[in-house]
């Protein structure tokens, strides 16, 4: 096969750019998991994505198009891409194997400082001083713990004087306490956000997190079309090696993945939540080369159609297997969305099955499945899609793509190591 130079610059775009989200896109469910939203919240900040996409992708294009500034739009999304995925990725995370670590020291109590609105339901001894507004010391010790609670007993308070009372146990009203403990993995599940969902619309961090990624994959959206536009405008009449050009993408996206996964579970060691500061650094530094990179792409821009809307409308009133074939991709993309958006977040879950150690390498586990995606799934795929096009049809290959999703979601429910995943991405 001759190698085309001319091809170079966007096959470099698509590793790059690939690249650069691969250390935090793959992990936004885990990461707003980790800030306390349940999966129905990350869910729905997932789904705003592709819906405001689909507004935001036509204004973009028409944009580009009536003042011919199609490179300009292109380099600027990329910069929009890199800010909002800076802001998530810095965002700190909450440990999950906290109750294993934590129960290791239960025989040792804790010391906290506690401040409540009335003491009088907790302080024994007859007592008849008010400590209201007060703070203090207690003896806490670790009773036991469900999935979702931690249940510890109150040994002892301690005044500002030195005075010891006892802890009394009554039918009181829930009270809420502020507590500050010297024991700084304690101090920091006292302090892991969980939000409820019917109140996280009033929380900034949601806002936050959601803002930022939807500017962020909005853009990322926006770049991957108009990339693939510069790109078959490069091929042009030889549109069936688009394939060729965006497994570079691939190979970015799974080379970067695993590399990040390593890195985040290295840096991590010893401490109680996973480090993404790494990533940070390699996603700007890849979405800084890619800028380079797409301002040396050639942009030449074709004369648009002046009946849009007219030619789309023909096409779906005009054939009834277009239709057929739209409904197709679009269960398609909604079995690729439960796959993109919750895989992390499952494989999280079997590997922490299997006890709190399993997790020291779950990130590597999480690159290491996209790395296998890519170098033995879709790269192959993309290799031989045009010889798979011309001989087996795009109607029979969409029934083998349909199949297979439904070999590997029954497989999902059955999975008992997370280790299995890798085989499952091929």
């Amino acid at each position: 096969m001759k190698f085309n130079k001319r091809l170079l610059p966007i096959k470099a775009h698509y590793f790059f750019q690939n690249g650069g989200s691969a250390p935090i896109a793959p992990f936004l469910a885990v990461i707003g998991k980790d800030l306390g939203f349940s999966a129905t919240i990350v869910g729905l900040v997932l789904t705003a994505i592709p819906l405001t996409s689909l507004l935001v992708k036509p204004i973009v294009g028409a944009l580009a198009d009536k003042f011919r500034i199609h490179k300009s739009i292109f380099i600027s999304l990329i910069c929009s891409d890199l800010h909002p995925q800076i802001t998530i990725a810095t965002t700190k995370a909450a440990d999950e194997c906290f109750l294993t670590r934590l129960s290791v020291s239960t025989f040792t109590p804790a010391s906290c400082l506690i401040e409540c609105s009335n003491w009088q339901y907790f302080v024994g001894n007859g007592s008849s001083t008010n400590f209201t507004g007060t703070g203090l010391s207690a003896a806490l010790k670790l009773s036991h713990n469900t999935t979702n609670k931690l249940i510890f007993d109150v040994l002892y308070f301690t005044s500002g004087d030195g005075e010891l009372w006892n802890s009394s146990c009554t039918d009181s009203p829930q009270q809420f306490c502020d507590l500050m403990c010297s024991n700084p993995l304690l101090q920091e599940i006292i302090g892991k956000p969980t939000v409820n969902d019917a109140q996280v619309f009033s929380y900034a961090a949601f806002w936050m997190f959601a803002v930022c990624v939807l500017i962020a994959r909005v853009a990322t959206s926006c770049v991957n079309s108009l990339g693939d536009s510069i790109c078959f405008k490069l091929l042009g009449d030889r549109p069936n090696d688009y394939g060729y050009q965006r497994m570079w993408g691939a190979a970015g996206w799974g080379l970067v993945a695993f590399i990040t996964g390593v890195i985040v579970d290295k840096m991590s060691e010893g401490k109680f939540v996973k480090d993404f500061t790494a990533a940070y650094y390699l996603s700007a530094f890849l979405m800084i080369v890619d800028i380079v990179v797409a301002s040396k792409l050639q942009c030449s821009v074709s004369a648009k159609s002046p009946n849009i809307f007219a030619n789309v409308q023909k096409i779906l009133t005009g054939n009834p297997r277009f239709l057929l074939f739209l409904v197709i991709i679009v269960f398609c993309g909604i079995f690729s969305a439960l796959i993109w958006s919750f895989l992390f977040w499952f494989i999280e879950e079997v590997a922490a099955e299997d006890g709190c150690s399993d997790l020291s390498w779950v990130k590597t586990l999480d690159g290491l499945t996209l790395a296998v995606h890519c170098y033995l799934g879709e790269i192959p795929f993309f290799w031989i899609s045009g010889w798979m096009l011309k001989h087996v049809g795009h109607a029979h290959c969409m029934t083998i793509v349909l199949l297979a999703f439904s070999v590997r979601f029954i497989a999902y429910y059955f999975l008992t190591s997370a280790w299995w995943i890798c085989l499952l991405r091929l």
